[in-house]
């Protein structure tokens, strides 16, 4: 019997303890549990109080940054009235301030073009007229895609009108959006030499809420100096150079402007127009399409009276072959432009050099004539020359890549 009992109370003391055992460990897991949630709910109190204080401080530092713009640009004479301490702290700091802002407002120097004659120039040659061409809107339609970044669709005429232009003027390209951005598009072009040099953004002036392009910066002669753009804000601070054009939209099919003004342009160049903004003023207009069409309705006017004076008889008597003008675009030629701007230059000065009425004298005609050929043929074989110089160059650049 004691062996019995004796077994039976050792084995209700191994019971028992094995249940304290048992709740000792569950004490542990529960206290475990609840540290760890208390952790948690005070990690989220200390997120939310972050995350409030993270906003108050934006907000303070917005209203602040707004108070100091408006007090720097209040109303002078309201702060005189009321506030006359405060009148003569503003306009300390409203000086200081624009100082500190106009280096970002500027672009970054005097002169944005490299210095003339460029590198493969023979020295003394002078430089051609500048034309500077709008990329965005006038020459393309530049569309972004997450998938292929900025893509920029050409204009219809584009390496044509580039081509052409590139035979008479120096071309700069202006692009209204950063380097980068515009580079792989770039990059192609420049290798057909056509292009001289290329501008970005941040070449341009911030003015009134707004980017515009420093025509004053460009180091090139002044009164040759053509601008081709399709807003007007961009221009808004040298408007005598400005030729505006409609801007493109690749959904019109049948776009032909760099085709129409091509004559007008080229016109100025082989005519030596000696100041582009007294012509356009002249003509009384800066839309290059109007421009154009004036121009042509000129010439024609001209060779219309050319005819009737053949038809009263004075070619018939003077020349023994009929009277068969052509638009020449020598400066000699009386249907150039130059000849024509001569009869109205008291109206807006001496923009061309002016041209006497030709006096019809038998084979004068053909002298002319020759005068013209051999005057137009020297500027091609300048301009030739010196795009040759430019393709070589770009060549090299891009075997050296």
């Amino acid at each position: 019997m004691l062996r019995s009992g004796g077994a039976a109370a050792l084995l209700r003391g191994a019971r028992a303890a094995v249940r304290r055992g048992l709740s000792s460990v569950e004490g542990v897991s529960e206290r475990e549990r609840l540290r760890r949630l208390a952790k948690e709910r005070l990690f989220k109190a200390q997120q939310g109080s972050g995350g409030m204080s993270t906003w108050l401080t934006l907000g303070g530092v917005s209203g602040v940054m707004s108070g100091f713009v408006g007090y720097v640009t209040a109303d002078e004479d309201f702060l005189k009235g009321y506030f006359p301490p405060l009148s003569d702290l503003r306009t300390y700091l409203r000086v200081n301030v624009f100082a500190m802002a106009k280096p970002l407002m500027e672009p970054p120097r005097k002169e944005l073009l490299a210095a003339w004659p460029l590198p493969g120039v023979p020295p003394g040659m002078p430089p051609p007229p500048t034309l500077i061409l709008d990329l965005e809107g006038t020459l393309t339609r530049p569309e972004w895609s997450r998938k292929h970044g900025w893509r920029y669709a050409k204009r219809p005429g584009f390496d044509a009108f580039l081509k052409e232009m590139s035979k008479y003027y120096e071309i700069v390209l202006f692009s209204s959006q950063h380097m980068f951005s515009v580079a792989p598009f770039l990059e192609k072009e420049m290798q057909k030499g056509y292009i001289s040099q290329v501008l970005f953004r941040s070449e341009m002036k911030w003015r009134n809420g707004h980017l515009v392009k420093p025509i004053d910066y460009i180091n090139r002669p002044r009164d040759r100096i053509i601008c081709l753009d399709c807003k007007e804000t961009m221009l808004e601070l040298n408007m005598e150079h400005a030729l505006f054009v409609p801007e493109y939209d690749d959904e019109q099919v049948e776009d032909d402007v760099l085709q129409r003004i091509t004559p007008f342009l080229v016109a100025l160049v082989t005519e030596d127009v000696r100041n582009f903004p007294a012509l356009l003023q002249q003509l009384g207009t800066h839309d290059a399409l109007e421009a154009s069409q004036i121009h042509r309705s000129r010439v024609m006017r001209k060779l219309q009276d050319v005819e009737d004076k053949k038809r009263r008889g004075l070619g018939r008597f003077v020349h023994r072959s009929p009277l068969k003008p052509e638009l020449s675009a020598g400066s000699d030629n009386p249907l150039s432009a130059k000849a024509i701007a001569a009869e109205d230059a008291h109206k807006a000065g001496d923009w061309a050099e002016g041209a006497d009425e030709p006096v019809v004298k038998g084979g004068l005609w053909k002298m002319l004539d020759q005068r013209s050929r051999d005057k137009e043929e020297r500027t091609q074989r300048t301009m030739e020359k010196f795009n040759d110089m430019m393709m070589k160059k770009e060549q090299e650049k891009a075997n050296g890549n």
